[in-house]
């Protein structure tokens, strides 16, 4: 596979950021495009221009916009989110005299529009989706448009649960069963938001301890157990100390199992950035910390 607001006592575990701010201090261009990876999973997109060098896209040579995308399609709703930023510098464009985004699916055209007041992640939904439908994302500047193409994966299946887990530390484990066509392997993503005692609340992106537990022709059986779901959020927040000094009440995970493709380079701007497809099963999990 993959929104904040000013809050007090919000406290942030993302690495990629912690990489962001290398970049800005003389970091490889690897660590920006790292940040533009987290972005396109759509993961704080109400934080980024105040941890990002944003700035408006028409300051940006056309040969120097880098383009990144993510095209995700969950049963039959696909969803595109994209993102500029400049080759050779650590910055983030936003859209901005006369620049566009758009994507072409199945002869309709959608404008890619900010995913909130102010941000640099864009994005639009389409409805009513087929198998593997074909995208392109486009780059629109003074009358020209820069486009990159992928097609979207087959489709796979969750075949349990089916539908939203409730987990704690003294409950039973979770087990994920997946019917998923030619074998493939689809790769598991995460956001997390815990609420602790004292009303604050900490997120971040990596990934629960899933393990492959049984494999069947298409059948994946993929198991969570409740003691290492423990330990990974006393590991995340604290360090491993369990509690700390500000225990937790919950924590919502956002998982998805994707299967993904590469999309297309696309010509007259940088060739930069990550352009994927992917076929997405979605799972929400509730964990709850039990005295």
């Amino acid at each position: 596979m993959p929104t904040t607001h000013a809050r007090r006592g919000r406290h942030f575990l993302v690495p990629v950021a912690l990489g962001a701010l290398l970049a800005a201090c003389g970091g490889s261009s690897s660590d920006a495009e790292d940040l533009g990876r987290s972005i396109g999973a759509g993961f704080a997109n109400g934080v980024v221009c105040a941890m990002a060098n944003c700035k408006p896209s028409s300051e940006a040579a056309t040969q120097d916009v880098r383009l990144s995308y993510t095209a995700t399609q969950t049963g039959s709703v696909l969803t595109v989110k994209a993102q500029l930023h400049q080759d050779g510098k650590w910055a983030v464009l936003q859209l901005a005299d006369g620049d566009a985004l758009s994507a072409d699916l199945q002869g309709r055209t959608l404008e890619l529009k900010p995913s909130s007041p102010g941000a640099a992640s864009y994005e639009a939904n389409f409805e009513g989706m087929a198998e593997q439908v074909r995208v392109t994302v486009n780059f629109h500047r003074a009358g020209r448009t820069y486009g990159s193409s992928v097609q979207i994966p087959q489709r796979f299946t969750m075949l349990s649960p089916g539908g939203a887990v409730r987990m704690s530390n003294r409950g039973a484990d979770l087990d994920v069963l997946l019917q998923v066509p030619s074998q493939a392997r689809p790769l598991l993503t995460s956001s997390a938001r815990c609420t602790h005692q004292d009303g604050s609340f900490s997120a971040f992106t990596q990934t629960p301890p899933f393990e492959l537990i049984e494999t069947q022709g298409e059948l994946q059986r993929y198991r969570l157990r409740s003691a290492d779901l423990a330990r990974f959020v006393a590991q995340t927040l604290h360090g491993g100390s369990g509690s700390g000094n500000n225990p937790i009440k919950s924590c919502d995970f956002s998982l998805a199992w994707a299967i993904a493709q590469t999309g297309s380079v696309p010509t007259g701007i940088s060739s930069g950035g990550s352009r994927s497809g992917e076929y997405a099963v979605p799972l929400d999990v509730r964990y709850e910390l039990l005295p």
